[in-house]
């Protein structure tokens, strides 16, 4: 994954911590990581079913990524209660 370029990672992920999306798969964590870094854009998919998740391991930051996409738009509350995910604006 290293040698390869990306212009657009779209990566999903099991729930969110304060300092990054979330996954339970270890085995993920370092491609995951790569696709991050290697790519021009990285885009966060996720359903708003995984906003009470925390998933074991954290594989990058909120500021690695470009946007975000959920099923829907966020709350009031759920903008409050992750004002990270809210910067990172919806696609």
């Amino acid at each position: 994954m290293e040698g390869v370029n990306v212009d657009v990672a779209f990566l999903g992920c099991d729930g969110f911590s304060a300092e990054g999306p979330t996954i339970r798969s270890y085995q993920e964590v370092e491609f995951k990581r790569t696709a991050a870094r290697q790519s021009r854009t990285t885009v966060l998919l996720a359903d708003t079913s995984k906003l009470g998740n925390v998933g074991l391991h954290t594989f990058a930051g909120y500021d690695d990524f470009d946007g975000v996409v959920f099923e829907r738009a966020l709350t009031a509350a759920e903008k409050e209660s992750f004002p990270q995910l809210a910067s990172l604006g919806s696609l």
